[in-house]
């Protein structure tokens, strides 16, 4: 099944704007370790900023995950597109890590999909493949990251991320 019918399937663009317009309940239903009850988060932070990761390959999905959370981030970590739909039907991101492959449709429509849902969202783009960085900020990547087994990098491009996007919301009232 190819991945845009089965996003249709899943949840409609509509149903995505109509969560994204709903107030956001920071620190409540926060997202599980699959198999626990309880979010991958670190820190008694009152609202902490959730990350959304989505990575191929398990080992790494894992690391990335623990990672972020020691960093005291609540995090959700999953596999793919259609996965990472379903996350954010759940709960909008404050920020998505997503693996992009050369030639990846699934993934480039991802991220069209998130950036039409929030145009602010976030997205850092983590790949292998340095020849396709400026293509992936051309798309609409706040940024693109190398992987790397130094994860220093890509900490700290998350942490400005969320910083400027802390920055550039307007308070309500």
């Amino acid at each position: 099944m190819d991945f845009e019918r089965e996003l249709a399937r899943c949840v409609s663009l509509d149903a995505l704007r109509a969560i994204r317009a709903m107030p956001r309940e920071r620190g409540e239903n926060l997202p599980c370790r699959p198999g626990t009850d309880r979010a991958l988060s670190n820190g008694p932070t009152p609202w902490p900023q959730y990350i959304l990761i989505v990575e191929r390959d398990g080992r790494l999905r894992l690391l990335l995950a623990e990672e972020f959370a020691l960093e005291g981030y609540t995090v959700m970590a999953v596999s793919g597109p259609v996965e990472a739909l379903a996350a954010v039907a759940q709960k909008l991101p404050d920020l998505v890590v997503l693996d992009i492959q050369p030639h990846d449709s699934e993934g480039n429509v991802l991220m069209t999909h998130l950036l039409t849902l929030d145009s602010r969202l976030p997205i850092i783009v983590y790949t292998g493949h340095e020849q396709f960085l400026d293509a992936y900020r051309a798309w609409g990547a706040h940024a693109c990251v190398l992987k790397s087994s130094d994860l220093s990098e890509l900490k700290g491009v998350v942490r400005e991320a969320l910083d400027a996007a802390a920055g550039a919301a307007v308070p309500v009232g």
